[in-house]
């Protein structure tokens, strides 16, 4: 399993949920905080401060996992078609799956 941030309309996340990341306004000050749980009072208060999307946690399963990985690597092969294979491209490869699906090692 693999837990990774996601932004999502604030209308489409369900109330009782938690926030990944704290939420800001345009102006930078901080709304609600990371962890705090989105409850109806919050929502209407966020929206009405015009936020529209909200950072919340996303529960990878691990085949979900292993399809993305899949994916990102299958696409990286055709990226990555005229470069010779070399310990510095897999490097560079084993670091953007890391960072597109999440370190789960």
């Amino acid at each position: 399993m693999l837990n990774r941030v996601v932004y999502m309309p604030l209308e489409s996340v369900s109330v009782d949920a938690a926030l990944a990341r704290p939420v800001h306004d345009p102006a930078g000050h901080v709304l609600a905080g990371e962890g705090q749980v989105l409850s109806s009072r919050l929502r209407q208060r966020l929206q009405q401060r015009g936020i529209t999307m909200v950072p919340v946690c996303e529960l990878l399963s691990d085949e979900a996992v292993a399809r993305r990985r899949a994916a990102l690597e299958e696409s990286y092969d055709h990226l990555f078609r005229h470069w010779r294979t070399t310990p510095c491209m897999r490097q560079l490869r084993r670091l953007l799956t890391e960072h597109r699906v999440g370190n789960t090692q």
